[in-house]
């Protein structure tokens, strides 16, 4: 189960406007919103229930970005909920096999989107 998930738009309303549209027949919708002057900023979605997963969609820079990462061109934030509380390394088996991958298809000009299909 996903603890929240993060996109970074290159346009910051236009982008929130289509998820806050998208999203609304799930019962999820915005429950805060931090505009910036500069056209930057981050808007939380959630179902509003206690502890329930939530998605983030933000325009700007986030401060774990290489300095080859770009928005609406970069991977997106996924971030695993723990079911059960135990001693653990942090990602999981699965979860450094698809980094190593991801990684090595990078290295050789590829896609990790083509992973996925």
């Amino acid at each position: 189960m996903f603890d929240h998930i993060g996109v970074v738009v290159s346009d910051r309303d236009r982008s929130w406007a289509l998820y806050e549209r998208l999203l609304e027949p799930l019962g999820i919708k915005a429950m805060e919103k931090y505009p910036r002057p500069n056209g930057e900023g981050w808007m939380v979605m959630s179902t509003g229930a206690p502890q329930s997963p939530f998605f983030v969609v933000a325009a700007g820079r986030p401060s774990f970005w290489t300095n080859t990462s770009k928005a609406a061109q970069s991977p997106i934030h996924l971030c695993s909920l723990r079911l059960r509380r135990r001693r653990s390394t942090g990602f999981t088996p699965w979860g450094w096999s698809w980094a190593r991958k991801t990684t090595e298809l990078r290295a050789s000009g590829g896609s990790p989107s083509t992973m996925l299909s």
